[in-house]
Parts: C-alpha cells; sequence; structure tokens
C-alpha cells in the first residue's frame, strides 16, 4: 500500500482526531453504531443527535444574522477561508446528552479496544506491514517519522484542545470522553512504535525518545494552563464581543468596562476578576499597557458610571438585546 494511501485511509482517518469537528464526528459514529447495534453498547435513546453548521452574516452596520448552512458548505469554508470567526458547527448535545452512554463509551473504548483490538489485531499490526514492505531502510524510516509525527500531532492537538483559539465552544463532558480515549489510544502507539523499532533503529529513534521527554519536561514546567476564549465567554458571545471590539472601541479604558460589565449583567461570560479579565485582554492585544495599568489601580469602571446612549444602542443593536 502506497504512503499516501496508507495514512489518508478511512481507517487512519477515523482514529487520528485534531479538533471539535473530528471528535463530533467520532461522537456520531458511535451513535451510528448504537442504532445499528453494532457497538456492544445498550440501545440508547440517541436518534434526537444532529450537527448543525452556522455562518455569522452582517446584516446592518450593528446586527449579525446566523443563518443555517450544510456540513459541507462549512468544511469549504474551513478550507478555504482565513478567518474562521464567522462560521462553525457544532452537535446538539443538550439533546442528548443525558440518553448518551458517556460511562458506557469508557468501558467499550477502554483495554479491550486498545490492546485487544488496535495493539494485536488492527492499528499497530497495519502500522507495522505498512513499515515493514517499505523498500530499503531509508524508506522505512520515513514512514516512521510519518506515522508517529501523525499520532503526535493528534496527541499534542487533544491535549491542548481547550487553548486552541480556532475552538470556540466550551469542551462538552461527551467530547472529554472521547478525548481522553484517542488520548489514550495516541498514547499507547507512539511508546509501542518506538519500544518495537527502537531494536532496528536505535539511534534514528533515539532523538524521537528525547523529543517525547522534552514534551513530559515542558508539561512539568507549565505553571497555569493558558485562558482560551470559551474559559471567559459563555456560548457563541465571544463573536459578538469580537465584532464589538473592531467596531466601537475608541476610549479603550472606558469603552472596556462597558463591555465587561454590561456582559457580566447579561450573563454572557462567566465570573471573572476584573485584573484576570484585563490581562487576557492585554495578552491577546485588545488593550494597551496604559489601560492594563489603569485598570489594576482601580479596576473596570461600573456599569452606570461607563454607560452612555451611545454605547448602549451599539451593544444593543450587536448583540441582538
Amino acid at each position: 500500500m502506497a504512503k499516501k494511501d496508507f495514512l489518508k485511509t478511512k481507517f487512519v482517518n477515523k482514529l487520528m482526531l485534531f479538533n471539535v469537528f473530528d471528535i463530533d464526528e467520532f461522537v456520531l459514529n458511535v451513535i451510528e453504531d448504537i442504532k445499528k447495534g453494532n457497538n456492544g453498547l445498550n440501545a440508547f435513546e440517541v436518534s434526537s443527535a444532529k450537527r448543525y453548521s452556522y455562518e455569522l452574516c452582517r446584516v446592518g452596520e450593528n446586527e449579525m444574522q446566523k443563518d443555517e448552512i450544510s456540513t459541507e458548505d462549512y468544511l469549504y469554508r474551513k478550507e478555504n477561508f482565513d478567518d474562521t470567526m464567522y462560521f462553525y458547527s457544532e452537535l446538539n448535545y443538550i439533546d442528548f446528552e443525558k440518553e448518551f452512554p458517556t460511562e458506557e463509551l469508557y468501558q467499550w473504548y477502554g483495554n479491550e479496544w486498545l490492546y485487544d483490538v488496535h495493539y494485536n489485531k488492527y492499528f499497530f499490526p497495519e502500522v507495522k506491514k505498512w513499515i515493514n514492505v517499505a523498500e530499503g531502510d531509508g524508506s522505512k524510516k520515513i514512514r516512521i517519522r510519518d506515522i508517529f509525527n501523525l499520532l503526535r500531532r493528534s496527541n499534542f492537538a487533544l491535549k491542548n484542545i481547550e487553548t486552541n483559539w480556532n475552538e470556540i465552544k466550551p469542551i462538552h463532558e461527551i467530547q472529554k470522553a472521547v478525548i481522553d480515549i484517542h488520548i489514550n489510544f495516541t498514547d499507547l502507539m507512539i511508546e509501542s512504535i518506538i519500544k518495537y523499532y527502537n531494536y532496528i533503529f536505535p539511534n534514528f529513534l533515539e532523538i524521537e525518545k528525547e523529543n517525547e521527554k522534552e514534551d513530559k519536561e515542558d508539561k512539568k514546567d507549565k505553571k497555569l494552563p493558558i485562558k482560551r476564549h470559551s474559559d471567559y465567554f459563555k456560548d457563541n458571545f465571544y463573536i459578538s464581543f469580537k465584532i464589538y471590539t473592531e467596531k466601537h472601541i475608541i476610549e479603550q479604558y472606558v469603552d472596556y468596562s462597558y463591555l465587561f460589565q454590561r456582559m457580566k449583567f447579561e450573563k454572557m461570560i462567566y465570573e471573572i476578576k476584573h485584573k484576570e479579565f484585563a490581562k487576557w485582554l492585554l495578552e491577546n492585544k485588545f488593550i494597551n499597557e496604559k489601560t492594563m495599568e489603569k485598570i489594576n489601580e482601580s479596576g473596570f469602571r461600573s456599569l452606570n458610571k461607563s454607560e452612555s446612549g451611545q454605547r448602549m444602542n451599539n451593544f444593543n443593536n450587536l448583540f441582538g438585546i
């Protein structure tokens, strides 16, 4: 099997998850198996599960309209447009989360799935077969590196998905279960490849083992997790926040004071301290050092002291109030 063909087969692609869309596709596949009775899970009522994709369109100076689009259109936009802020895709977890067998999922995709299915029968044997049929040590090393890097990319993406700025929605408990399952899978396969081929190409794989060691040391050195916008903004209010900042911020201190206090009042953001939110604004280049110093000294202004007719109108129009 050609290198390109193997890495891009449905068999490999279903196991390599990189983002929330991939995670949701795995959930949909599980749901299809539940409906067909293929995966040993009980017959849970999850027929309401569905993917919805949307495009946000500007319909006025301060107004946005959400239009449903097909999954194919969403994937096309994601592939061909740099700014993903104006379209997104999600599952309707709220409609089926109570009926979804999350605990059973952990059991079904546990050690039996990892070791009996993919280590002994399917994924790892197929990887070894694909590598071993390559002609010459050079070609074998290329294939080892390619599959190794693919696994590491998936592993890294899943472990850091909550800090990925391209992922707007907070991570749902069902999605977290899928993430855990696939991190366990990629961890096992990375370790297995290193151990198996270490005896054949010890010098070559020493580099990869060093990379693994550095990754573990980097994790130990991390003091605090990087905050992403879904840690602060509920639902998709970050999108409206971003548009507001692009259109209506003139005096940073007072304008951001109003925006912060108003979103807090409307329960569009989670409970957060002034200085923590200001630090996030600074790190993401919404405010400058001078504004940050002012907030450190006095905090944001109250809603009453920062409100004006213009700010209120701008907010109401953009946020649809």
